[in-house]
């Protein structure tokens, strides 16, 4: 991988790993994204909260629900605290995995770390819980959202 940095005459960096796990990930090849994810590493590169972004909303996007908590678990191991863009990956993977349940966790994992939420937050939880049929949760969602509160629904 990092071979082509040379032949593009560019130095290795974590941003030109961060793109190369993202390359191989939106085109499914997992194998090849874990071996730059390691090679990341192999030249002394730390993954950084973007590595760590880029990596569940990959896992996520593919419908890989054990993989999304496995790489956040390990996201938090490395010493990460989750970000708000982390959460609302994480709010939209277990969405879109048909947990609403887990969705609501993270946002009150969320709150409890004073990340406000924004639009995209409760556009996920909009879209968790609708897939659910939850309605009556849905507009205290979006009653909360008029609100531009930082509580929970």
């Amino acid at each position: 991988m990092v071979n082509s940095c040379c032949i593009l005459k560019c130095l290795p960096s974590v941003v030109v790993f961060n793109a190369l796990i993202d390359m191989f990930g939106e085109k499914s090849n997992f194998e090849e994204m874990m071996k730059v994810l390691d090679e990341m590493r192999n030249y002394g590169f730390t993954p950084d909260v973007v590595t760590w972004n880029t990596l569940l909303t990959i896992v996520s996007r593919h419908g890989m629900q054990v993989e999304v908590r496995q790489v956040f678990k390990d996201m938090k191991r490395a010493g990460y605290e989750p970000d708000k863009a982390t959460f609302n990956i994480l709010i939209e993977a277990y969405g879109r995995l048909g947990s609403s349940e887990k969705a609501m966790d993270m946002y009150k994992a969320m709150l409890i770390t004073d990340c406000c939420p924004d639009k995209a937050t409760y556009n996920a939880l909009l879209a968790a819980v609708a897939r659910e049929g939850l309605w009556r949760q849905a507009e205290l969602i979006f009653r909360c959202m008029q609100d531009n509160k930082c509580q929970q629904p």
